[in-house]
């Protein structure tokens, strides 16, 4: 549901704020966690766009580049993955003089030998929830008052009282 930038982008000194880095990096981590889920359950297309989006707005960033390519593969758009390949290994050697990483070079060959990585099953939710208790203790007056009313006594006064 993110659209756009955090804060408009004429204004500079807001971005240094450590909450505005923490939203960013929410961003970051809620997309990546999509197309992660998206792969697992073999809807690999839905996640692309997000995902494309923000590889667009962090150019750069060879995580998202990695995790984009393996997506487009699962998505069966292999010439736009290894196309994405090329884009940001020609950015990073023009503009830094490096190679891309050891994941980015991973996901290319990955993509070219049709041996994808798939995510595994998502982890069960851990319930740190207390159990629960069988009764209310100390409240002896108000489970009394619970009692009367659920009691057919009490359904037959309320009753008899209405006619």
């Amino acid at each position: 549901m993110w659209r756009g930038p955090l804060l408009a982008e004429d204004m500079e000194w807001p971005h240094a704020l450590p909450a505005v880095a923490e939203l960013q990096q929410a961003r970051i981590d809620s997309a990546r966690d999509l197309a992660e889920a998206a792969v697992g359950c073999g809807r690999a297309a839905e996640a692309v766009d997000p995902l494309q989006c923000l590889a667009e707005a962090l150019p750069y960033d060879e995580t998202i580049h990695t995790q984009l390519i393996i997506l487009l593969g699962h998505a069966d758009r292999r010439a736009e993955g290894l196309r994405r390949y090329e884009l940001i290994r020609h950015r990073l050697a023009n503009e830094f003089g490096v190679d891309p990483g050891p994941g980015l070079r991973r996901a290319h060959l990955a993509l070219l030998g049709d041996d994808l990585p798939v995510p595994g099953p998502p982890p069960s939710p851990v319930c740190l929830l207390p159990g629960d208790l069988p009764d209310f203790t100390g409240r002896e007056a108000e489970l009394e008052r619970i009692w009367w009313r659920l009691s057919p006594a009490y359904f037959y006064s309320s009753t008899r009282a209405r006619s």
